[in-house]
Parts: structure tokens; sequence; C-alpha cells
């Protein structure tokens, strides 16, 4: 004879790692000892299974679960269910936070399909649209839209994409560094304007004339051609402040 009874999760760390829970059936058990509450195996996993290929999923301490009892009232084989819920406890309604993500269209019960961890992430998918992805539990998220796009939102932390040649990286103050910070990039067109700037004042300093190189802004000092209005090169603006490389 089988029945389905509610349970509380009273410990899930079984020192075989095997995947068992220890349990507390409700009503039945309410006052029983808790060193006397059995452990417990799953009962479906909705999941193939192999040496290869599996899902590891517990429930959490002090979360509420139905199990199934196989030989009831003697409770000597007792499984839990997977993928069902208890009466007054769906969490649906906790999806509401996903609408933190821009990217992410809206969505229509069921859809997403998602779980919610203890600390408040969410990992979820859209089996109509294909969205897909995680909303951390300080508010960054990753992302893939129902076109296929992918979208990282860092918030206030960095981003950093690297292989064995080296490295991307989006630091939390905005830089963009490429295999190091030690050397600025140069924009072109602010380059160009201090360059010309400087060619202009060149051209004031010296000049030709019949062939013969004329200075008026030197003068003589000994044997020495000291500029009585020295020039200089001011590339300042050109440096581009969040591209950064070694």
């Amino acid at each position: 004879m089988e029945t389905i009874r509610c349970a509380k999760v009273i410990d899930n760390s079984y020192s075989s790692q095997s995947g068992k829970i220890q349990v507390r059936i409700l009503p039945e058990m309410n006052d029983v000892d808790e060193s006397l509450l059995p452990w417990i195996g799953i009962y479906n996993q909705g999941e193939g299974t192999s040496s290869t290929i599996g899902v590891h999923d517990l429930p959490e301490i002090d979360t509420f679960i139905r199990v199934v009892i196989e030989d009831w009232p003697f409770m000597k084989k007792v499984r839990y269910l997977s993928n069902d819920y208890v009466e007054g406890l769906y969490i649906y309604t906790k999806s509401s936070g996903l609408s933190a993500i821009s990217e992410l269209g809206t969505q229509t019960y069921p859809q997403p399909i998602f779980k919610i961890f203890k600390d408040g992430s969410i990992d979820f998918h859209n089996s109509t649209t294909g969205e897909h992805g995680t909303l951390y539990k300080n508010g960054q998220y990753t992302i893939v839209d129902s076109s296929g796009n992918i979208f990282c939102n860092a918030k206030d932390k960095e981003v950093k994409i690297y292989n064995t040649s080296g490295y991307f990286k989006l630091t939390a103050t905005g830089d963009i560094e490429l295999n190091g910070n030690l050397k600025n990039l140069v924009t072109h067109a602010e380059l160009n304007a201090a360059l010309q700037t400087f060619v202009t004042a060149l051209n004031l300093h010296t000049h030709t004339f019949a062939g013969t190189i004329i200075v008026p802004a030197l003068t003589c000092s000994g044997s020495t051609l000291v500029p009585t209005s020295p020039m200089s090169l001011d590339i300042a603006t050109a440096k581009a402040n969040t591209v950064k490389t070694s």
C-alpha cells in the first residue's frame, strides 16, 4: 500500500554522499526524536542517469517536500518526490524578481522554468522563447535572449574573459584592459589635432627665405641658439582613458 505525506527536511549531509536526506514525516513523526528520524533516497529524479549523466539537486534543510511511503503504515520504504511542490508553498511568484533583467521578455505562466536558491539567485529557462540565464543575488546577471544575443551585466563588478594567450577585462571603474594596465592607447583625431597645433607653432618659429632657413625666434648665446619662446607638444587629450594594454 502506498500513501503520500508532507515532510520537513532535517538534514541533507548523508555521510556516504549518496543523495539521501533525513526527514520528519508529518504528522506521524511530529514527536519523534531527531536522532531516530529516517534517511531516505529519491523516488524519481525526473532525469536519465548513468555513470556520466545525471543531476545532483538536494532539498535545503527546513524546506518542506512530499514523500511517498511504499508500505504504509509501517513506513519501512520511504522515498521523496522530485519535480513537485507542497500545497501552499508553491514559489512561481518568486520569478517576478527576473523583471530586473531588462533584456528578458514578458514571462507568461507556466514559463519560465526556474530554480531559486537559498541566497536568492535564480537559474531560469523559457522553453517557449529559448531565453535562458542566471540572476545572481546581488543583481548581476547573464542571459541569452529570445534572439540568441548574449548579455552579461556585472553591475559594479568587473568582467574578465581570457584564454592561455591573454585576457580582456572590463574593470569595475569602466576601464578596458588588454593583457595589462601599463600602456594607454591614443585616439587619432585628438592626436592629429595636437600634432597640427605643433606644426603651426613650428612654422611660426622657422621659415625658409631664398634657400636659407631663417629662425627669427632664436637668439644666440655664445655658440648656442636658444629659443626665445620654447615650443611644446601636448597630446594629453589624445589619451584613451578607457583602454589600457601592456
